[in-house]
């Protein structure tokens, strides 16, 4: 049921790409191959471990089912160290292993994705955190009951929106596909016409913030979403298998995932809201993402994503907070975790990470049912029941 060697085997097809230009004959070619053999090991050996820990979580501690998902990807980052592993098997196969490179739904995970988005194009000058929202929308659009709207005020919820539009049922023709005829101009026309709730909480979490700043960044830059993301974000942090539209046919790119009534799952296509649910990706290109966050990318991007995650704004209760894309954990006075779950009709997502310690786990299942809490627990096991000390 479980497999963590494939990690051995995919380290070893990249170790040896980066070492075959010193694998010459003579003595090098000794020292070389030693080397690699040694890296091998190593990795292999590691990743045995986390396998025998994350069964341990999984048996004792989370409420994860194959029954429920049958299988599931954990990527892991300490440090310079990372980590696939492979839980389970591919859905719909009697026995076929999931492989740790297969392409998932993320669902709300996307927010994180377009809140980076939106900081780096502010850091190139092409807006600004404080512009209005009615100032990227066409005229007959505004909405001058929303005057002061700020993009940061979407990027942490803190207006009255509710999680999705009114009347969104209506175009709603396949439950399993609910942004599929949901299009821009229908969200335009909502927010034109949305009257604003008194007395609502000053966090309201909602799709729809992220699904406008869609439509402001393809405004500001003149690109689609997609490539707007991939130029500013993904081709910068090496993301070459995270996209936003699918570039082949849907069911031969990502994996297949099973609904809650355990039946096979249709990809979702979206007309709108790719900006809060659209985005699909792997768990090396969502290891790849949180780096920035840890200051590890080696890209512009160190110098400011983690300001994303010190905007603290009050959630749901005086432990936890959102910080523009992130929900957050106050674990203790030393600690907090950073997190983004997210679920589309067939696949579960999670990431988390610690970015004082700077460690972060993927979670990535072929579900709705999804994982539960594993992928907080093994980050909790990580930062040794977070204690661990800052590095």
């Amino acid at each position: 049921m479980v497999s963590g060697r494939f990690w051995y085997i995919y380290s070893l097809s990249i170790i040896h790409r980066w070492l075959s230009p010193l694998l010459v004959t003579g003595k090098n070619a000794i020292i070389s191959l030693v080397l690699l053999l040694s890296a091998c090991t190593s990795l292999g050996a590691q990743s045995e471990q986390l396998v025998q820990e994350i069964n341990k979580i999984i048996q004792y501690d989370s409420d994860v089912s194959y029954d429920l998902t049958p299988g599931f990807v954990v990527g892991i980052l300490d440090g310079d160290s990372s980590y696939l592993l492979s839980f389970g098997k591919m859905a719909g196969t009697k026995n076929e292993p999931l492989p740790v490179d297969a392409v998932f739904e993320t669902g709300s995970v996307s927010k994180a994705f377009t809140s980076l988005l939106t900081y780096t194009l502010e850091q190139k000058g092409i807006l600004k955190l404080s512009d209005k929202v009615n100032g990227f929308l066409p005229p007959e659009f505004q909405n001058p009951r929303l005057q002061n709207l700020t993009l940061l005020d979407l990027l942490n919820h803190s207006n009255p929106f509710p999680r999705r539009p009114s009347g969104f049922g209506e175009f709603e023709d396949d439950p399993q596909n609910p942004y599929e005829y949901y299009t821009k101009q229908n969200l335009l026309r909502y927010f034109s016409r949305y009257v604003p709730v008194k007395g609502m909480s000053e966090f309201s979490y909602s799709h729809i913030n992220y699904a406008l700043l869609e439509i402001v960044i393809e405004s500001a830059t003149g690109l689609t979403f997609g490539d707007a993301l991939d130029n500013f974000v993904l081709q910068p942090l090496g993301m070459s298998n995270s996209f936003v539209d699918f570039r082949e046919q849907k069911n031969d790119v990502v994996t297949a995932g099973i609904d809650r009534s355990l039946t096979a799952a249709q990809p979702w296509i979206f007309e709108s809201f790719s900006a809060s649910e659209g985005i699909k990706s792997t768990a090396a290109d969502l290891l790849f993402f949180a780096k920035p966050f840890l200051g590890l990318s080696g890209t512009e991007m160190d110098n400011y994503a983690n300001t994303i995650l010190g905007s603290e704004h009050p959630s749901y209760n005086e432990k936890l907070f959102y910080s523009s894309g992130w929900h957050g954990i106050k674990i203790n006075k030393k600690t907090k975790a950073l997190i983004n779950n997210g679920n589309t009709s067939g696949h579960s997502a999670f990431i988390g990470m610690v970015p004082e310690n700077r460690t972060a786990v993927v979670v990535l299942s072929n579900s709705a049912f999804g994982t539960k809490d594993l992928g907080l627990l093994i980050l909790r096991m990580i930062n040794y029941n977070w204690k661990r000390k800052p590095q």
